[in-house]
């Protein structure tokens, strides 16, 4: 994914997270992911192709109704839980952090298994270079969110903790967080 991230030349956007999935429940990696050209040209299947060789995966390359795009939200609403959204911009996905976080989100579900829940992603925009009189990248509006969402209020400190860690390991050495 990250040589798509970085092409400057198409429009692809998405989210690639590392959650548990219902019903299963067991640590899966979601690409999320959006070709944001004309679908009429039919690159968007060749632009993700890599990804379609991932198993198990469910891959349908259709373009999505407008009043359908934030169905993946329904679950927010649910009553009940401690829940909590992080968003941190990022000047550029780093592969082997995002491995790392998924280390620390499994390090969270076996430490506080009422946060199985909780999400750690990361969101890109690629867009095409355009002419300005100075340079910008592909990385327009990249950034690492933290879905927490937990329900024992004695584990609201090591779940901090852990989120804090991951988006600390996103940052990468030397980088200031606000």
């Amino acid at each position: 994914m990250k040589p798509l991230m970085d092409d400057c030349d198409r429009a692809t956007a998405g989210l690639i997270i590392s959650m548990a999935s219902p019903p299963v429940r067991k640590l899966c990696v979601v690409i999320a992911a959006r070709f944001t050209e004309n679908p009429d040209n039919a690159k968007g299947e060749y632009r993700y192709k890599p990804s379609y060789y991932l198993t198990p995966t469910t891959v349908n390359g259709s373009p999505v109704p407008i009043q359908d795009t934030s169905d993946g939200c329904e679950t927010l609403t649910a009553k009940g839980g401690l829940k909590r959204f992080g968003v941190v911009g990022l000047r550029r996905f780093d592969v082997e952090g995002f491995l790392q976080t998924v280390d620390v989100w499994k390090t969270l579900v076996e430490e506080c298994p009422d946060a199985t829940n909780t999400a750690f992603n990361f969101q890109w925009a690629s867009i095409p270079q355009v002419r300005l009189s100075r340079p910008f990248s592909a990385w327009h509006g990249a950034n690492r969110n933290n879905l927490i969402w937990h329900t024992d209020v004695a584990n609201r400190q090591k779940v901090d903790e852990l989120s804090s860690k991951a988006i600390e390991i996103m940052h990468g050495p030397g980088q200031r967080q606000r």
